[in-house]
């Protein structure tokens, strides 16, 4: 009976399986590291380190302000 089943393949064929190949994890996301600049050159009077960057979460606004030509710019944040 051993015979027939090795001509058939079927004794050798469980011993000879392969594994399923393990599919890796993606690595994990890298973190921004440091801060971001806070104060800007401002575009509309062009004097340096004069735009004020203010970020409310509560309301998901941006606000950039500059302290010399007082101009103020305002968008929502994603």
């Amino acid at each position: 009976m051993d015979d027939v089943l090795t001509d058939i393949g079927y004794a050798t064929g469980w011993d000879t399986m392969g594994r399923r190949k393990s599919k890796r994890k993606p690595p994990p996301k890298k973190k921004m590291t440091g801060n971001l600049d806070t104060q800007f050159t401002c575009p509309f009077c062009n004097h340096e380190k004069s735009c004020d960057v203010k970020m409310e979460r509560t309301r998901n606004t941006g606000i950039i302000s500059c302290s010399v030509c007082l101009e103020e710019f305002q968008t929502p944040i994603t």
